[in-house]
């Protein structure tokens, strides 16, 4: 009886046993389907927000897509402005830059804009930009004019102008010529009786002679350089002028008008005191910005040396230069 008490005690609590593990076991798996359903539930709700997400994004770049003729256009644009693009760094880069130089980018761009090349995009965007360029030179007679004459002086700007801009910039400089030359005759008329009277008879200088023989003095024939007219100035400047823009235009020489008149100026004299003074003007105002940023860099190093040691010793010696007075 005990034994088989015990045997069912044992078996009750086996069985007791056994339905607690059950129990716990049960509500372990329930819980761990809860937690996984809701898991499940949560990754539902989340991926349904991003989906949604996911559309509104795709619908806005989808706004924002290009679409074929778009394309085009914005083609067109890039392949017209792309000489404008090259024109500003010709004209604005940190190398000086003259005003022939603006006239000829200019001219260039006028005549690229002018042609019509059947498309219809490429062919509005050009006349807008004509119609623009137009306005803001041609238009603006004083300033065009102005920009013609210091090309003139430029081989490069030279070459680009047409005949009838030639002749009346010649015709200009014949006349400061003919002003020149009655301001040198009226100075000379009231020195001239003088120099005749005290001139003496020429006699042969030996010491000039003996001067020149040892390079003391350079012989007189030597520093004597043929005055040509304006007339012949102008004819060999033409000449000159047009064969450095075609070396520069089919030959890829470097612009250069400074090293032109330094090469021809000693024959062309009057020619090159203009050049000079209308070649000192840039096109753009790139060179002087460039010059006062420049200034002011070494203004503020220059000011950054005063150190507190420098400091004391400027008011020291201050302070005994005033004692000293």
């Amino acid at each position: 009886m005990n034994e088989s008490f015990e045997d069912g005690d044992s078996s009750i609590i086996t069985t007791n046993n056994s339905n607690d593990f059950d129990d716990t076991h049960n509500t372990d798996i329930d819980q761990t389907t809860w937690r996984e359903s809701d898991m499940i539930d949560d990754d539902d709700l989340s991926s349904g927000e991003d989906d949604a997400m996911s559309d509104d994004s795709s619908d806005t770049l989808t706004g924002y897509e290009l679409n074929r003729d778009e394309w085009i256009i914005l083609d067109c644009v890039q392949e017209v402005l792309n000489s404008f693009f090259e024109a500003t760094k010709l004209v604005s880069g940190k190398q000086y830059s003259t005003i022939g130089l603006g006239y000829f980018t200019v001219n260039n761009l006028k005549e690229y804009i002018e042609e019509r090349d059947g498309n219809h995009e490429v062919d509005q965007l050009k006349r807008l930009l004509l119609r623009q360029l137009i306005n803001y030179f041609d238009n603006d007679a004083d300033q065009y004019d102005f920009l013609k004459r210091h090309a003139f002086f430029d081989p490069i700007g030279f070459g680009i102008l047409d005949r009838a801009d030639r002749t009346k910039f010649e015709r200009e400089i014949r006349n400061l010529d003919k002003e020149r030359i009655e301001s040198v005759v009226d100075s000379d008329l009231s020195s001239r009786h003088l120099q005749a009277t005290a001139k003496k008879a020429s006699t042969s200088n030996l010491l000039n002679g003996f001067l020149s023989s040892v390079g003391k003095r350079q012989p007189q024939g030597a520093k004597e350089v043929t005055n040509l007219s304006i007339n012949n100035e102008l004819s060999i400047y033409r000449s000159l002028a047009m064969q450095e823009y075609t070396d520069i235009i089919e030959h890829s020489k470097n612009h250069d008008p400074i090293g032109f008149w330094n090469a021809h100026g000693n024959k062309l004299k009057f020619l090159s005191a203009l050049a000079r003074k209308h070649l000192v003007v840039p096109c753009t105002s790139v060179p002087s910005e460039s010059t006062f940023s420049v200034a002011s860099y070494l203004g503020r190093k220059e000011r950054s040396r005063l150190t507190a040691e420098n400091l004391c010793t400027l008011v020291f010696l201050k302070d005994k230069i005033n004692k000293s007075i």
